[in-house]
């Protein structure tokens, strides 16, 4: 279950917390410029980046209310698949990473960290961060890819558990050019707080989940 965390591991806010962590990324850099080090200005740099997700993650899955939510929850209740649902598994489709769009968007700090330390390791330090981009971006995409190729075999051991949505909320973001406003579900179970958008939702107030083969998905047949 807790596969299904990563696909809004920061509830939605990711956009924000991308833009965080550029701004406390050249801050973590600024501090650091007097050093000699190269490893203190990467240091800086990496502690910049990651802190506003822990600090985001921490707040959502933490508080009080949460836990106390969390630890009143229940255990899935697995259940075989009736067969309109496993005729709607069978018509779904797995979504494909968009590993392409993520590895542009790692470009951009890549891009502000070059202009800042080309002038001593840059080209190395590029290499080095260009690197651990593609290989997450790769690795999610093929992750993903081998999922949704193995739910194509999917058969009738698969089992599906049906949990109720306990609050919902909406998410603003704001571009150059207009808003969007993201509508996103809570659901929890004894393993944690979960968050699913509305394609993961199996109706307005539930979300199925199946387990086959190790792997969890979300049933997306009954709006």
């Amino acid at each position: 279950m807790w596969k299904l965390k990563f696909s809004h591991l920061f509830g939605g806010y990711g956009y924000y917390v991308f833009l965080a962590s550029i701004f406390t990324m050249l801050f973590g850099m600024m501090c650091s410029v007097g050093s000699s080090s190269a490893f203190d200005m990467f240091f800086g740099m990496i502690i910049g980046i990651i802190a506003p997700g822990i600090v985001v993650y921490l707040f959502q899955n933490f508080m009080p209310d949460v836990l106390e939510k969390r630890n009143s929850a229940p255990a899935p209740d697995w259940r075989d698949l009736e067969p309109y649902e496993y005729e709607e598994l069978l018509a779904q489709q797995v979504k494909k990473s968009p590993a392409m769009k993520y590895f542009i968007y790692a470009q951009i700090p890549l891009i502000i960290i070059t202009c800042f330390i080309a002038a001593s390791n840059g080209p190395m330090a590029f290499l080095i961060m260009e690197g651990i981009a593609l290989t997450v971006c790769l690795s999610h995409y093929i992750i993903t890819a081998l999922t949704a190729g193995k739910w194509e075999n999917v058969d009738a051991t698969a089992k599906v558990a049906e949990i109720p949505i306990d609050d919902t909320y909406t998410v603003t973001i704001r571009y150059k050019h207009g808003v969007e406003y993201k509508p996103y579900y809570i659901y929890y179970l004894n393993s944690g707080r979960y968050v699913a958008d509305p394609d993961q939702l199996y109706s307005g107030s539930t979300v199925k989940i199946v387990r086959w083969g190790g792997s969890v998905i979300y049933l997306r047949g009954g709006k």
